[in-house]
């Protein structure tokens, strides 16, 4: 039985903002839209309920980036077979990140990793372990109303502080 991790409001870097009402969503997703271009593109990212199967890492690289889900009815995990994080917030590239990402929510997700049978650390990036959520350089960084579970190494992992 895998391990769930249920988070009302955890708020990592000192500063970090609470707005009183959500910002609208810039683009709103359904479960068969590219997720990773949206964060890309930046701005409050809204997933539809679904589950949404992710072939690689979703990466917050960017900084004034939201990601909201409609609560547990929306769920990001990875596809069979993928062994890596779900979610990096910050420069993942490098092992000493080069810059923080900043002003960056997670919200109303459930987050499911890939269990206790995956490899322990990303085959490409061996400082890089296969956790739910890693944040890897942040300032601002407010991870609000989520539910992990199927964490192979930490559920939620502040990996570096800002640079």
């Amino acid at each position: 039985m895998s391990a769930r991790l249920a988070i009302l409001t955890l708020a990592l870097c000192a500063g970090a903002s609470h707005a009183s009402a959500p910002a609208r969503c810039t683009e709103t997703l359904s479960p068969r839209d590219d997720v990773q271009s949206a964060i890309d593109r930046g701005g409050v990212v809204c997933l539809g309920e679904g589950e949404f199967r992710l072939s690689r890492m979703l990466v917050v690289g960017r900084d004034a980036v939201t990601l909201r889900g409609r609560g547990p009815a929306t769920v990001l995990r990875l596809a069979d077979g993928v062994q890596s994080t779900v979610i990096v917030i910050g420069d993942y590239q490098h092992e000493t990140p080069e810059r923080p990402a900043t002003d960056v929510t997670l919200e109303r997700l459930r987050i499911v990793g890939i269990g206790r049978d995956g490899h322990e650390t990303h085959g490409d990036y061996a400082y890089l372990t296969n956790s739910a959520v890693v944040v890897r350089a942040g300032r601002d960084v407010v991870l609000r109303d989520l539910q992990v579970s199927g964490c192979r190494s930490a559920c939620l992992l502040p990996a570096r502080t800002a640079v």
